[in-house]
């Protein structure tokens, strides 16, 4: 990896204050507002597309009014299939130390089990914070890094670094170079805010340059700043702005920085990466709000009942003083000009309540008496339109999962009819589709994992080697319970093997104990015991009366349960014994069952 000298640094640093940014900084600045703007629903009105020969200022206004965005509401659910790579529980994970003492190993896991990061407002492991800030920036801004830090601490009395994370976004990331996959540098901005001499609210932007082997730090200067530092450079830029710059060496030979994301970009040269969750149906999101938006406008302005009536005019309200009508003319009181309280300025008389009754003089011809029913006419809505739109909604919804999942055939209908579906809620996604897209992902946070890690002994200056195991299962094993236990039934149906259909009861049971660890391990250890375990009581009674299994492992297999229930209350400790003391208890289970059992009855004939 080229070395950067301290000259190279600084210039690179200052012809960033001057205004030089990366290639692919506008691109993943605009890439990032697009994605927010999928998963929020914020600013979405850049979205919407606007045809100037139909739709004039004030209308398209009106639309924006009327736009209840829902992108949101569609990325919801693929940002959740996303984030179950966290809920994965056979990942292999471990630390193996070689050469290092006793301290170096438990102040390690000290900060790997309490790690946290800069204004993170709960605490946790390195896992839990990956799973914040990989699992959900990573699809938004797969261009943000990771950079590590810590607290000044004392090594002369035998303190030592306890790094933390902190998430520069790509609106901050302001320049760096990558050679044969090594980060070369990393320069980042800062805004600070402090309180000017006179308590006014100010705002500072500071700039920092990584190297690994030096951290360059730019305080930009400001009356009443208080976290200025004490030993400084000063660079000044066009007697406009002045920068206190402050070195810190830390000695290392990488930079203390993780990109999140892994999916490279081809419109910058693969300088920078795209979502992998929203970029392939970016166009289609779009699409998606603007169909969503005409939609709402044709619903609001048109879906609505109409109501025609013939009604007599309005007599006028009446005088307190004399007691007489005042008229009304066209819903306006004669010669005063106000609005008649009689029928409200409409002209004419209607109901408003069912108390009231309007009343009609009788004609003296029997032929002119009006059928009363044709007075009042309500035209119903065509919502044939409405309906279209919908369609088209739902359709571009399920074409969005397809392009997600990077499968013409990943979604599949499901539901009662299986050949009719109706909307998108009917589709699901096959579990292979779903291991195709959601591998690289977990992946990619394996590899954040162990860097931080790499980077964490390195600044800790941990002695010896460490090596850091956190690898996802190549089958993620994504499956809900309930596609899990049709998974079964028709592996039972089709005669698969045993070995294959314990795979998938073993998976059903991490799906039920995901959030109770204990239950899960007792399962397995349960399991041990248990012979013929993946077949059905029915086919193991079948099996058995062919007179082929001992006696001993049939009664073990039928009373299975009463068995580890008495001794789960018997001994407590049970699951924490090694497996020939369990298998001791067991067995001795099993032969008081067997004493119990009525003994056959022996018979001769002709004796």
């Amino acid at each position: 990896m080229p070395t950067l000298t301290p000259d190279q640094a600084q210039e690179i640093t200052r012809q960033v204050i001057e205004g030089l940014r990366h290639s692919a900084y506008d691109r993943t600045v605009e890439l990032r507002r697009d994605y927010l703007t999928i998963l929020s629903g914020h600013d979405y009105e850049r979205f919407l597309t606007r045809f100037i020969r139909r739709e004039e200022d004030d209308e398209y206004k009106q639309r924006l009014q009327l736009t209840h965005q829902n992108l949101s509401s569609t990325s919801s659910p693929l940002v959740k299939k996303f984030g179950q790579i966290s809920r994965i529980q056979d990942i292999k994970k471990g630390l193996n130390f070689s050469g290092t003492t006793e301290r170096d190993q438990r102040d390690l896991q000290d900060v790997l089990n309490d790690f946290g990061g800069e204004n993170s407002s709960s605490r946790g492991s390195l896992d839990d914070y990956l799973s914040v800030h990989y699992d959900l920036v990573s699809l938004y801004d797969p261009n943000a890094f990771l950079v590590l830090d810590f607290a000044p601490f004392d090594a002369s009395r035998g303190e030592r670094a306890r790094p933390y994370a902190i998430l520069f976004e790509a609106p901050s990331v302001l320049n760096y170079r990558y050679t044969r996959g090594r980060l070369d540098f990393l320069v980042l901005s800062i805004l600070v805010a402090y309180t000017g001499v006179e308590g006014e609210r100010r705002y500072a932007t500071d700039y920092l340059c990584l190297t690994g082997q030096y951290t360059y730090r730019y305080f930009e200067y400001g009356d009443g700043r208080q976290d200025l530092p004490g030993i400084y450079e000063v660079f000044e830029l066009n007697n406009e702005r002045k920068y206190f710059v402050a070195t810190y060496v830390l000695n290392i030979d990488e930079v203390q920085a993780v990109r999140l994301g892994y999916m490279p970009d081809a419109q910058t040269g693969n300088s920078s990466n795209v979502s992998p969750l929203f970029h392939a149906a970016l166009e289609q999101f779009k699409e998606l709000l603007d169909l969503k938006s005409k939609n709402d406008l044709v619903t609001s302005l048109h879906a609505y009942p109409r109501r025609y009536e013939y009604a007599p005019a309005c007599p006028g309200e009446t005088d307190p003083v004399t007691g007489t009508s005042r008229g009304c003319n066209d819903g306006k009181v004669p010669i005063l000009g106000t609005t008649c309280k009689k029928c409200h300025g409409t002209g004419y008389l209607s109901h408003t309540s069912e108390q009231d009754v309007l009343r009609r003089p009788m004609p003296d011809d029997e032929d002119k008496i009006m059928d009363l029913s044709k007075l009042s006419f309500t035209e119903k809505p065509d919502l044939e339109t409405v309906q279209g739109f919908d369609e088209k909604i739902q359709n571009l919804i399920v074409q969005i999962y397809q392009t997600v999942f990077s499968s013409d055939s990943q979604v599949r209908p499901s539901g009662p009819r299986p050949d009719q579906p109706q909307t998108a809620t009917e589709y699901v996604v096959s579990r292979d589709d779903q291991n195709n897209t959601l591998l690289p992902f977990a992946d990619q946070k394996s590899a954040v994992y162990k860097s931080i890690v790499r980077l964490l002994i390195k600044l800790m200056n941990i002695s010896g080697t460490v090596e850091t195991l956190y690898e996802f299962p190549r089958d993620l094993k994504l499956s809900g319970l309930s596609q899990l236990y049709a998974d079964l039934k028709a592996a039972r149906d089709a005669g698969a093997p045993d070995f294959e259909i314990e795979q998938i009861l073993d998976d059903i049971a991490r799906k039920r104990y995901e959030a109770d660890p204990t239950a899960l391990e007792r399962y397995f250890i349960k399991k041990q015991h248990v012979p013929y375990f993946a077949q059905t009581l029915d086919a193991f009674e079948f099996f058995d009366s062919t007179g082929r299994i001992p006696q001993t492992l049939a009664v073990l297999r039928a009373n299975v349960d009463v068995i580890f229930g008495e001794l789960e209350i018997e001994s407590p400790t049970f699951y924490d014994l090694p497996y020939t003391e369990r298998d001791r208890l067991v067995m001795a289970k099993v032969d008081k069952l067997m004493a119990m059992l009525p003994r056959p009855v022996e018979m001769s004939i002709g004796a």
